[in-house]
């Protein structure tokens, strides 16, 4: 068993699945670098279905980008900048 199914089986990506099939809406917050990868990794291959990911800034936005690419999900990226 590799490491995104054993966290599929976690309560927390559980919770997280359920209340998207709710269609409720997810806040995830506290996790950065490759947990915050492995946990979007696991939550997409669970439901398959898109994932609108918002970061604080473009180098955050990227970095995950490139995390779940490498983590072989295809994935379409579209950044938007904030103009303060």
């Amino acid at each position: 068993m590799d490491l995104i199914a054993m966290l599929g089986q976690t309560q927390q990506v559980q919770t997280v699945l359920a209340n998207q099939q709710q269609g409720g809406k997810q806040l995830l917050t506290g996790l950065s670098g490759s947990a915050k990868t492995l946990f979007l990794a696991t939550v997409y291959k669970q439901q398959r279905q898109p994932l609108l990911i918002i970061e604080s800034n473009t180098f955050q936005a990227n970095q995950v980008a490139e995390d779940l690419a490498n983590q072989v999900i295809v994935i379409k990226s579209i950044l938007f900048q904030l103009k303060k």
